[in-house]
């Protein structure tokens, strides 16, 4: 876990910190209503050392499910999100 709140650079791609620590978006810890929520722990392959944000595995996983629910009609969820806690 890196500092809360910060601008790093991994392999010339810029990054920041959330206040938690973790190179992931700002979120509140009660999630959304109709909101379905998957964690990632995992080392600097999850943390996405030396790409940018939108390459990020975890990333790229949350769009496509997201595409995917908004395709069906009997979903109880509205979106999922894929956060990532990768050091």
């Amino acid at each position: 876990m890196a500092p809360p709140n910060r601008v790093f650079r991994t392999f010339g791609h810029k990054f920041k910190t959330n206040g938690l620590g973790f190179r992931e978006r700002h979120f509140t810890l009660k999630k959304p209503e109709k909101t379905f929520r998957i964690l990632v722990f995992g080392d600097s392959i999850t943390f996405g050392v030396a790409i940018g944000n939108e390459q990020r595995y975890t990333n790229l996983l949350e769009n496509i499910l997201n595409i995917k629910i908004k395709k069906r009609k009997n979903m109880t969820i509205d979106r999922l999100e894929v956060l990532n806690f990768g050091v």
